[in-house]
């Protein structure tokens, strides 16, 4: 019974992330259902955070990887408005982090609006 319950909690925590990623996915112009592809999201991860596609291959050196993982998730977490903690905790607690990151609002439309509602004012004051 205490297996089929952790797994339970391991396969709730996998869809999680795999929502995020694809959520994550979806907003940069990739399709979503790539994030479902076990090495090619690795590939695409790095496209989303302004890498060479090729860059994808250090995910397969040990030690080095952990760096890379860090940031790749430091350049994706810039993009999306959040800091080094941010990628600290999609690195480590990746279940709650990423769906977070893929689930939110998308902090570039909305700076753009105000920036263009802010223009809209200065053109009517003028």
């Amino acid at each position: 019974m205490k297996v089929i319950f952790l797994s339970l909690i391991v396969v709730t925590f996998l869809f999680s992330s795999m929502a995020g990623i694809w959520k994550v996915f979806s907003k940069a112009g990739i399709p979503g259902y790539l994030a479902f592809i076990p090495i090619v999201n690795l590939f695409f991860l790095c496209k989303v955070a302004n890498k060479e596609w090729y860059t994808g291959f250090l995910f397969f050196i040990p030690f080095i990887n952990l760096l890379f993982c860090f940031l790749i998730f430091s350049e994706i977490a810039k993009s999306y408005g959040r800091g080094s903690g941010f990628a600290l905790g999609m690195v480590f607690l990746p279940m709650f982090f990423i769906p977070v990151l893929g689930f939110m609002a998308d902090p570039m439309k909305e700076l753009d609006q105000v920036l263009e509602s802010l223009s809209d004012v200065g053109e009517e004051v003028a």
